[in-house]
């Protein structure tokens, strides 16, 4: 059958089943290794604790007097989204496990969009369009500084991103399918809410796009199904996780947390996001002026047809949250979301436009797009290979979550990993805190007692270690020793004496002096 269709192939088609599978070998090679990088750093072992303290007894969420401190201050779901991690025996295989399904999270809804907007084509060039896209976009994601931070390492933010993005294809699919997409949509919207709480305006973009395009009935029952999946969802972890730690956690500790909206850093944050989505922008306009040219579609009509300009609009409404998010106390660029939505929507215009898909231009452009990515395939397939053959033998033992893991197995007890309680936690079973929590605490103003830190530090502790490193890429760690929370604590610290311990050699390691340890009261 295969060869059959091959003979009525054009030469563009011809030209992309042999030049695609190159290309995405190369790309998925390079995927592994900026995922890889990406799962094992501090940021990403701190993340993940939560989730894996719950196989070890512990609770999610704390109260504000009591328990150790994490850097809990998203909905359950953020955290719930990873529990296949808790199957892994080091921390390596867990964070492995974790970046992988961020990763799934973040493409295969971008994938059913793209499957979206050609449902109206069945022959073989719309399926190689949507194949050829999606390679691109793959390629997007990971020369985009905010999209791979994203996609490849452990937090809210990938899976945020892929329900909201989920939730807006099954909206698209509700002229078809009416009430049952709708409320599917509206739960999974609700999901996004409970993951992260600045995929509010999800639900606003989506109600708005809802009002133009099928009118107030169709809005009010998708508002009806949303208000009825995130109450019920909120009285189930309520009655789980108890209503104060989890209001605490949630609204009170980021609530409190200042946000610097000034001008200049304001602009700032918008310039790095449009400068990152300059081309995507550039698609969703020459589209957008393309369809009003070509065709006499009322603004109705227009939202209903064009399957790109939903996750624009949603682009456009999280901006503000985006912004905000970015420039509140230890906020960073995976906060940045409207920059997936618009890479999202600029790639299922490239694959739905009725007026790049018919001409003969974009015939002959699909074919030097397929002999750009053969090139690229070849041109980075055996550096990739050696980059990640490189990245997996330093995953294997030579990162500092993997380090201090070994390490405290060896010595129980003995080393508190501020940065990396994951680690202490898989090879002890015991849950210290981890320094940016404590500092979210301090950020808001309600720093805890000394009695309570001191409750979940190693009973016998005799050393700190800090790593030298944020992850397995050789850059500095960027919270130096004197910027520790655990430094705020003079009678529980002592004095920290630099020194050099051996297995230790991915940190800077500091002896206690002098103070009360852990265990004294």
């Amino acid at each position: 059958m295969l060869v059959w269709r091959y003979r009525h192939w054009g030469r563009a088609q011809r030209l992309n089943l042999f030049v695609l599978p190159p290309a995405f070998a190369a790309l998925l090679l390079l995927l592994l290794g900026w995922s890889i990088q990406g799962a094992l750093t501090n940021h990403s072992a701190g993340k993940l604790t939560p989730t894996i303290a719950l196989q070890y007894g512990y609770r999610l969420f704390y109260g504000a007097d009591d328990g150790p401190i994490l850097n809990t201050i998203y909905g359950p779901l953020a955290y719930l989204v990873f529990w296949p991690t808790s199957f892994a025996a080091t921390p390596t295989g867990a964070l492995l496990i974790a970046v992988a399904i961020n990763i799934l999270f973040y493409f295969v809804p971008l994938y059913l969009l793209l499957g979206t907007a050609v449902r109206e084509r069945t022959d073989v060039s719309g399926q190689l369009l949507k194949v050829t896209v999606f390679a691109l976009v793959i390629a997007a994601t990971y020369s985009n500084p905010i999209t791979r931070t994203i996609v490849s390492q452990v937090h809210a933010d990938g899976p945020v991103v892929g329900l909201s993005l989920l939730s807006c294809v099954l909206l698209y699919n509700a002229g078809r399918t009416r009430t049952r997409s709708l409320a599917a949509a509206a739960i999974l919207a609700a999901m996004a809410v409970w993951m992260k709480q600045t995929a509010i305006p999800l639900v606003i973009a989506q109600g708005f796009w809802l009002l133009v395009a099928w009118g107030w009935q169709r809005v009010s029952r998708y508002l009806l199904f949303v208000v009825m999946a995130a109450t019920l969802m909120g009285v189930v972890f309520a009655a789980i996780f108890g209503p104060e730690p989890l209001w605490f956690n949630m609204i009170v500790l980021p609530s409190r947390h200042d946000v610097a909206l000034d001008f200049e850093r304001v602009l700032h944050s918008l310039r790095l996001i449009f400068s990152e989505s300059l081309v995507p922008v550039l698609i969703i306009l020459v589209a957008a002026f393309s369809v009003n040219r070509r065709t006499a579609l009322n603004w109705r009509d227009w939202f209903r047809r064009e399957a790109w300009v939903l996750p624009a609009l949603l682009a456009v409404f999280v901006l503000p949250t985006n912004v905000a998010a970015h420039l509140k106390a230890g906020g960073f660029i995976n906060n940045l979301h409207s920059n997936y939505y618009l890479l999202a929507a600029a790639a299922t215009a490239l694959v739905q436009h009725p007026g790049v898909n018919a001409t003969a231009l974009w015939k002959r452009a699909q074919a030097w797009v397929a002999m750009v990515l053969l090139v690229v395939g070849l041109v980075t397939t055996v550096p990739a290979i050696t980059a990640l053959d490189r990245m997996l033998a330093v995953a294997r033992g030579g990162n500092p979550v993997e380090e201090a893991y070994r390490y405290a197995r060896a010595h129980p007890g003995e080393v508190y990993f501020p940065w990396l309680p994951l680690a202490s936690l898989m090879a002890e079973g015991r849950l210290y805190h981890f320094d940016l929590g404590v500092l979210d605490y301090h950020r808001a103003g309600l720093p805890p007692s000394a009695d309570r830190y001191r409750a979940y530090l190693p009973e016998t502790m005799q050393y700190v270690a800090m790593p030298k490193y944020g992850g397995i890429r050789r850059h500095e760690f960027s919270t130096p020793p004197e910027r520790l929370a655990y430094l705020r604590y003079p009678q529980v610290t002592g004095e920290l004496v630099p020194v050099e311990q051996e297995g230790l050699q991915n940190f800077n390691v500091y002896r206690v002096e002098a103070g009360q340890s852990a265990g004294e009261q």
